[in-house]
């Protein structure tokens, strides 16, 4: 895909404005995460012809942020910054309960009431939660998360689905699922044909709904074919947070 078929097929892509995305990264995040989300902006720009989005990236000290593997990304700007973003992209991994930074939560606040449309991946809805922003939205988190998650904020809108938009406010459950977000971003945005063209650039042959599952199905992941012992697993899954009493298992 180029510019020009881009133009032939009536992608007003031409007539918007540059997005600016900031990403802003809290220590130990996913580095998989992250670039799942940077990465088909990047191929937007080059499969367009033109720089549709550009990005910064943010941490909470303006030192470079470190990801869980150890690579270290130079950051513009610290949490508090006042430049402008059209959106906020919050990566976070490791274990996002513990993350405690006023800052952090403030300027989240911030943003959300000047109308920036602001992101969470991994662990970041985590975050986002923290900073009070997610009220009256659904969005998912990653399922390693998800345990703890209801614990904490019980009355929020949490589901088990690998991306959500709603609204201005868009969560991934983390891995290679943002790859599916930004599908959706970049489809509504600037069109299908582009969306299409950057899954295909990342030899994605399959692009997933949002409302897919995060993990395979037990039989596979489990190598257990007794149909019997799955829906007994099953169960326990789902109720992890409230497990069962032995009177809720007999009947």
């Amino acid at each position: 895909m180029i510019a020009s078929d881009l133009r032939s097929s009536g992608n007003d892509s031409f007539a918007k404005p540059t997005a600016h995305i900031g990403f802003l990264l809290i220590p130990e995040f996913p580095m998989l995460s992250y670039v799942s989300v940077i990465e088909p902006l990047r191929a937007a720009n080059r499969l367009s012809g033109r720089p549709l989005y550009r990005w910064s990236h943010i941490s909470i000290d303006g030192e470079p942020a470190a990801a869980s593997n150890g690579v270290r990304i130079q950051t513009e700007f610290c949490v508090g910054t006042d430049a402008y973003f059209d959106y906020v992209f919050v990566c976070a991994g490791g274990n996002p309960a513990l993350f405690k930074h006023a800052p952090t939560f403030s300027w989240l606040r911030q943003l959300a009431r000047r109308g920036v449309k602001i992101g969470g991946v991994s662990g970041g809805p985590y975050i986002l939660a923290r900073a009070n922003v997610l009220t009256g939205y659904r969005f998912t988190i990653h399922w390693e998360h998800a345990p703890a998650f209801v614990e904490d904020y019980p009355e929020l809108d949490l589901r088990r689905s690998l991306y959500e938009i709603d609204r201005d406010r868009l969560t991934s459950s983390g891995g290679a699922a943002p790859l599916d977000m930004m599908h959706a971003v970049i489809a509504r945005e600037h069109g299908s044909t582009l969306a299409m063209a950057v899954s295909e650039w990342f030899l994605q042959s399959h692009v997933r709904e949002g409302t897919g599952p995060q993990r395979m199905p037990l039989r596979e992941r489990l190598g257990i074919a007794n149909a019997p012992l799955l829906r007994v697993i099953s169960r326990m899954e789902q109720t992890v947070e409230n497990p069962l009493s032995r009177k809720n298992w007999r009947d």
